[in-house]
């Protein structure tokens, strides 16, 4: 495990809500410091890998002040890559949701389904 606390960061404004509801669902809304947004729109920060750098780091530096969780979340398609590029820099763990997302599918590709017993 990461760390206890989690924050997100996601992009736009329709997205903490919806997160939080998901969050309730699971039961982890206790272990959520909370959710930072990216300002801006998501396919100008896809597009402008410089300008998207730089809203991104701001926007997580700002969620991990206010909210100072174990973990920063970067989370959302638009984001993708990011989380990875800010990982050593803010001084705690950086988890990228689309290479996370790939590393469990790859990982449970690799398990073996074992026969049935009879």
């Amino acid at each position: 495990q990461m760390g206890e606390r989690f924050s997100i960061l996601t992009v736009g404004e329709a997205w903490p809500g919806m997160l939080r509801d998901h969050l309730r669902r699971l039961d982890l809304m206790g272990r959520c410091a909370g959710i930072g947004v990216v300002p801006g729109a998501a396919l100008a920060l896809a597009g402008d890998r410089a300008e998207g750098a730089r809203a991104v780091l701001e926007a997580a530096t700002r969620t991990l002040e206010a909210q100072a969780p174990d973990v920063l979340i970067v989370a959302g398609a638009a984001l993708a890559g990011y989380g990875q590029a800010l990982s050593g820099t803010l001084g705690r763990p950086v988890v990228d949701s689309l290479h996370a997302g790939f590393e469990q599918s790859l990982a449970l590709g690799r398990l073996t389904r074992r026969p049935p017993r009879n």
